[in-house]
């Protein structure tokens, strides 16, 4: 959970770094209508992880793509860490909603 009140999560990806590429990360609202369900984002994550196989530049800058929830998930462009450890070069997606995310997921 990111915040207090436990209505937002994070995923990510770990060992990117293998490959010299950045790990991904995916913050997006919690609810009971599960509209980003778990199972999706993971495989939004994964899906995102081969496109950086492909292109290690797909996301020096930001880029907004289909997602989860059948909205538009925006990255962040190239950020010096995740949310979570271990420290590593990670790439945030957000889903653009009508709920803002918290401010500390705003920031790179």
């Amino acid at each position: 959970m990111v915040d207090a009140s436990g209505t937002w999560a994070i995923m990510d990806t770990v060992g990117m770094a293998q490959m010299d590429l950045p790990d991904v990360e995916a913050a997006f609202p919690q609810d009971k209508h599960e509209r980003f369900p778990a199972v999706e984002v993971e495989a939004f994550l994964r899906n995102q992880s081969l496109r950086l196989l492909y292109d290690p530049t797909a996301f020096e800058s930001p880029i907004a793509l289909p997602g989860p929830g059948g909205v538009l998930w925006r990255s962040s462009g190239l950020m010096a860490s995740g949310h979570y450890g271990p420290p590593r070069t990670m790439i945030r997606f957000l889903p653009r909603t009508l709920l803002r995310p918290p401010r500390i997921l705003r920031t790179a």
